[in-house]
């Protein structure tokens, strides 16, 4: 049994109290992590094969992650994929302070190289600009914190990534991913934010995982590997 705990502080309810969680799975995890205030939806696989990324969408109302891994050949093996509703945890710098304990529990449930996340893009809202780069901020401190290699990429990438199509709208992404995972039940998921969060995490194990490591590796050398994936 392994009991999940907060990084800085005893808690990941966030929120209302502390962890009092064992588990003997990512499952039971994401459950008692639910029990503590923060609903929660997505589906998690167990095992190791190769290198692990974490993808990871913070928002101020929902923070999506996906996980997968592989060893470079062929599609990586999906993790895990899901949401948890953060502003549950209450208004203003709560739902900042649940952001931080949901993504360092993540880091421990599925222990990931490398963490990929989408980069701030430009809005007309000024005022949801501000509020989604804190929690951008957040979590990329959180994580830097936990001494892991963290990964920006811009969603054109991600979107030219994953479908061939930089203006791909977030259904298309979505749909994308449940051809490449049909029996995971994509579809299901009831938001964006969750397969956002895969859909960066694949943009770094496709085209992204040696930029960080070894600065080696281009678009130009995924569209040789994979041009099956590519379209006009």
């Amino acid at each position: 049994l392994t009991r999940v705990v907060g990084y800085g502080h005893a808690s990941l309810a966030g929120v209302t109290r502390g962890v009092v969680a064992y588990r003997h799975s990512e499952d039971d995890a994401v459950l008692a992590l639910q029990r503590d205030g923060l609903e929660g939806s997505g589906v998690s696989r167990s095992g190791a094969e190769g290198e692990r990324v974490l993808g990871i969408d913070p928002g101020t109302r929902v923070l999506g992650y996906g996980v997968v891994e592989g060893n470079g050949r062929g599609e990586p093996r999906l993790v895990a994929v899901g949401s948890f509703r953060v502003e549950r945890a209450g208004e203003g710098y709560a739902s900042l302070l649940a952001i931080r304990r949901c993504v360092c529990a993540l880091v421990e449930w599925y222990a990931p190289g490398v963490v990929a996340i989408e980069a701030p893009f430009l809005g007309k809202n000024a005022q949801s600009m501000l509020k989604l780069g804190r929690a951008q901020g957040v979590a990329i401190a959180a994580l830097v914190e936990l001494g892991l290699d963290v990964q920006e990429y811009a969603p054109r990438k991600v979107k030219m990534s994953l479908t061939g199509c930089g203006d791909a709208s977030k259904e298309q992404v979505k749909g994308m991913l449940s051809n490449m995972y049909p029996a995971e039940g994509i579809m299901e998921l009831k938001d964006f934010d969750s397969t956002d969060a895969l859909a960066v995490a694949m943009c770094h194990y496709h085209s992204g995982r040696t930029v960080g490591r070894t600065g080696k590796g281009s678009w130009g050398e995924f569209v040789a590997k994979h041009p099956d994936r590519v379209r006009g």
